[in-house]
């Protein structure tokens, strides 16, 4: 019901014109404060969410129809106006810089709060106490600029658009994707350890037969991660050892009984080994190594 409001007032909303974009990235000069340039990126994205009128025949969602329509629309202005696409392209910069992505590509979608009341204090505090912004951590700016669920189907649905345009843009102002693939292998060393931590614990090496901690498939994929492999084949075939890990221990405990804390681990682990493979296909071509945007 929300979302339907929200297009309504979206399409009653008088449509932003040429003038309307200019404004916008005026407002991402590099000499204004960082929370207001985050502003204009949310107005920008805000601007790209407003309908278009579309093919009514296609098979593809009229939302991901529109919002393909204003990109171009939106990189053909950007094309026109030199001036304000270096605001843009600064602010990216800024933003695609070491270190800005690691938070990002280690988010899993799973709590790291093992209690309902730990996890319930810290939503609290975080709708309680202002945030401060930090153009080294862009977790907070995604959440801020893409915070509807169909941004992020709009994108990894239209990725063979939206790439190609933004690629373009980027070569075009030398802005470099260098830090962002560090910031991969980073976050991997990172995934590793949490996953070799879980892997080792008591509660699941007791339902493994036959492996002592030496030979745990979760330690041999943290200590490959840790030396920078960079054989993918090698590390999915020894992900894929640690998934069939799992599956032994899910099987055990249907019999044997289970804890919150073992459920949450499998859980957690299973989210783990799935962002360490999603990490590892975005290197494997350069095409996709830009994917990081979705």
């Amino acid at each position: 019901m929300l979302k339907v409001v929200q297009r309504l007032r979206s399409a009653l909303a008088p449509d932003l014109n040429r003038s309307d974009l200019i404004t916008l990235l005026k407002e991402l000069n590099p000499e204004f404060t960082l929370k207001r340039r985050i502003t204009a990126l949310r107005n920008i994205m805000e601007w790209i969410r407003l309908p278009a009128k579309v093919q009514a025949d296609s098979e593809v969602p009229d939302y991901i129809q529109s919002r393909n329509i204003r990109f171009k629309f939106f990189m053909q202005f950007l094309e026109r106006n030199p001036e304000e696409a270096k605001y843009l392209a600064e602010n990216l910069k800024r933003l695609m810089r070491r270190g800005s992505a690691v938070k990002l590509y280690c988010l899993t979608g799973i709590s790291e709060n093992t209690g309902f009341f730990s996890e319930l204090s810290g939503r609290v505090t975080q709708s309680l106490i202002p945030y401060a912004y930090s153009e080294n951590d862009i977790v907070d700016i995604f959440k801020i600029v893409f915070n509807q669920t169909e941004d992020s189907e709009w994108m990894e649905h239209s990725f063979e658009t939206i790439l190609p345009l933004f690629n373009e843009f980027l070569e075009k102002y030398e802005i470099t994707t260098d830090g962002i693939i560090q910031d991969q292998n980073e976050a991997l060393i990172i995934l590793g350890s949490q996953v070799a931590a879980l892997g080792i614990s008591r509660d699941i090496r007791s339902k493994i037969e036959n492996k002592d901690i030496i030979e745990s498939n979760f330690l041999k994929l943290n200590m490959l991660l840790n030396r920078r492999e960079m054989q993918s084949s090698v590390i999915l075939q020894t992900l894929k050892a640690c998934r069939e890990d799992l599956e032994k221990v899910k099987i055990d405990i249907e019999t044997s009984g289970v804890s919150v804390a073992l459920i949450y681990s499998l859980e957690r682990m299973t989210a783990l080994l799935d962002r360490i493979e999603l990490i590892i296909y975005l290197r494997e071509t350069k095409a996709t190594q830009t994917r990081q945007i979705i």
